[in-house]
């Protein structure tokens, strides 16, 4: 991934990186590993978006998911869906406090 953000880059690519991954692949159970990702993102000023369905409820600190760990940073973002493990509909999007903000004032279908 290094290599394909540097190519992107040296080919002129502009703006901010996202990575996305799923924290638990659910079909083995593999983990992602965490710490070389959010090291990555901080390589490149990437956001990390996370997907944490399959974790949430489950892993990391009090059942928050593999981000939980990371928490607080401003390029992390978890997105953690309700109808798994929480039994509820909905989802949740946990991030840096402005993206948050934007969210919640310019995308309505987020909210409803």
């Amino acid at each position: 991934v290094d290599e394909a953000i540097t190519r992107w880059r040296a080919e002129g690519g502009m703006g901010r990186v996202w990575i996305g991954v799923e924290s638990l692949y659910s079909m083995d159970g593999d983990r992602a590993p965490m710490e070389s990702l959010v090291a990555l993102a901080d390589r490149h000023e990437a956001f990390l978006v996370v997907d944490e369905a399959h974790a949430t409820g489950v892993w990391g600190p009090d059942g928050r998911g593999l981000a939980a760990a990371f928490e607080g940073r401003d390029n992390i973002i978890a997105l953690h869906t309700c109808g798994k493990a929480l039994g509820a509909s909905g989802a949740l999007v946990a991030g840096p406090r402005t993206l948050c903000d934007y969210l919640v004032n310019r995308c309505r279908p987020l909210i409803y």
